[in-house]
């Protein structure tokens, strides 16, 4: 049987406001998948949020309702951002962030089989994080997700 990493669970809103199509991501953590959460620079989000106001594929979207730690705790959603993006193959992923102490910290990533994919391969988290600021073309979509306000 497969090892099985700890999940954080996003809950997003859906169409209409209320629960009935809300929809939830479910993301491997990091220690997980490589022992230990990976710190990125903060001018990654300054330059995704530039991103947004120049390129018609990068959108800010306030969304995230609600986010469940492994430990089956809701955490405080103001403190985390998740990046959501689908490249030009049509292939997904996702990170789940950490604001903490003036840094970034990538918490967890989505979806499974890209967590599986980066155990295998560390360098592939680095790849996504750096196309996704130097390479927008790369991108079909990209979404900033932050709490619904």
């Amino acid at each position: 049987m497969g090892y099985q990493m700890k999940e954080w669970k996003v809950t997003f809103e859906g169409e209409k406001v209320g629960r009935e199509d809300d929809f939830d991501l479910i993301f491997s953590d990091m220690v997980d998948v490589w022992g230990e959460y990976t710190s990125i620079k903060p001018v990654f989000l300054e330059r995704l949020f530039s991103l947004v106001e120049t390129q018609e594929n990068y959108s800010h979207i306030p969304n995230i309702k609600r986010i469940e730690s492994p430990e089956k705790i809701d955490v405080n959603i103001n403190d985390y951002i998740i990046v959501l993006c689908i490249d030009k193959n049509e292939l997904r992923f996702g990170l789940l962030i950490k604001k903490a102490g003036g840094g970034l910290k990538v918490i967890a990533i989505w979806p499974r089989v890209f967590a599986t994919a980066v155990k295998d391969n560390k360098r592939l988290l680095a790849g996504v994080v750096a196309f996704l600021v130097e390479r927008p073309d790369n991108w079909r979509r990209v979404d900033i997700v932050t709490p619904i306000e």
